[in-house]
């Protein structure tokens, strides 16, 4: 292993590179495992991001993420939420992708088109927020459609929901 000699009052010790590197963490990642249908116009929580799932500190249950105890910090929390809106006709679209942190939305993102071969939709909010231990963070999306016809819409398996500590 990689050691570092440290002097101590005249006394030279090693100690490891392992006791006293960095890290981002806790961490968290996961990727929709399947589509999730909502309601138009209603801002509905993302779930089920348990594809790939990355979680360094078993505070992350696919859905919410729960800072751990003494983990408390800056981070950085990021998504990627993409709407399908193959069935609705294209006719303008709306997604809005909202990251929440103790039931209170800290950044929104939205995106409108009204060109008619868009049928894909992303959003991808990211912000920076000073969290306290039991502190949650979740993910929430809402979808209109231009005309309000048509079926319902959905986030894909395309969308990802992630952070890490970043001081």
């Amino acid at each position: 292993t990689d050691e570092f000699l440290v002097s101590d009052a005249g006394t030279l010790k090693r100690i490891d590179y392992s006791l006293i590197k960095g890290g981002n963490t806790p961490y968290f990642y996961g990727k929709k495992a399947s589509d999730q249908t909502t309601t138009r116009s209603v801002l509905t929580k993302l779930t089920g991001f348990t594809t790939n799932e990355l979680d360094s500190d078993t505070a992350f249950d696919g859905t919410t993420f729960t800072v751990p105890s003494g983990k408390g910090g800056k981070y950085l929390i990021g998504a990627t939420v993409e709407a399908s809106f193959a069935s609705q006709g294209n006719d303008g679209e709306r997604a809005v992708a909202s990251i929440y942190t103790e039931g209170s939305a800290v950044m929104t993102v939205g995106l409108q088109h009204s060109d008619t071969d868009d049928i894909l939709v992303t959003n991808t909010p990211t912000v920076i927020l000073d969290l306290s231990a039991t502190d949650t963070v979740e993910l929430y999306g809402a979808t209109d459609d231009g005309n309000a016809s048509g079926a319902a819409i959905s986030a894909t398996t395309d969308s990802t929901f992630w952070g890490f500590k970043i001081g």
